[in-house]
């Protein structure tokens, strides 16, 4: 199952109302499973791409202060997301370890307790064998 599988929307423009209606009906087919942090459509990104640079690495002067800035706030709202979701995954994973764990030491306890219901099976045969002996049967 691909549930852990999430959208991003790239190259985004959301003054454009064509998008906006396109990201509407994808939001609306696969609800949370397209996030709702988006990367926006920015030269400064195009121009980072053309440099074999990315937007970390790139000087901020290059472009203007708030074509740099929009183009950060994407990226970095992304990255959030990205780190929310893995945490997320990472605290699942956790929770179903701990379960494996209990599990495993309740089979431990399991062992434990069906080797004494056996002892004690046997002693009751060697009695029960006993009284028979005694009764001459």
């Amino acid at each position: 199952s691909h549930d852990w599988m999430r959208y991003v929307l790239t190259r985004y423009e959301p003054a454009d109302a064509p998008q906006t209606r396109i990201v509407t009906f994808l939001r609306g087919m696969y609800g949370d499973k397209v996030l709702n942090a988006t990367m926006l459509k920015s030269t400064a990104i195009s121009d980072a791409g053309l440099t074999k640079q990315t937007l970390y690495e790139v000087e901020r002067s290059a472009f203007t202060r708030s074509t740099y800035d929009r183009a950060m706030e994407s990226l970095n709202a992304l990255y959030s997301v990205q780190l929310e979701n893995a945490t997320s995954q990472v605290e699942r994973q956790n929770d179903v370890m701990e379960k494996l764990s209990g599990a495993s030491e309740n089979a431990s306890g399991l062992v434990a307790e069906l080797a004494s219901l056996k002892g004690n099976l046997a002693t009751l045969n060697s009695v029960y064998g006993g009284m028979l002996t005694a009764m001459g049967k």
